[in-house]
């Protein structure tokens, strides 16, 4: 179900939109504010890996190198 929602866009953005057909506009920006959720969302999941490594003496690896040793060991 697809939500209607008012945004307030700087100049410059408008003037980049209104090149982009009218039918793909909300598309755009709906995948644009999804890619920005999800790098939001991993961000704030490698801070909070980091923050549990620092109280952990054990690891010695970031949280981003220790998730890469792990996805390349499935």
């Amino acid at each position: 179900m697809a939500i209607r929602a008012n945004v307030v866009l700087d100049e410059e953005i408008w003037s980049a939109l209104q090149k982009i057909p009218r039918g793909a506009r909300s598309r755009a920006v709906n995948a644009a504010l999804a890619d920005w959720l999800r790098r939001s969302q991993r961000a704030r999941a490698l801070a909070e890996m980091d923050e549990i490594r620092a109280r952990d003496r054990g690891a010695r690896r970031s949280a981003e190198a220790l998730l890469r040793q792990d996805r390349r060991s499935h």
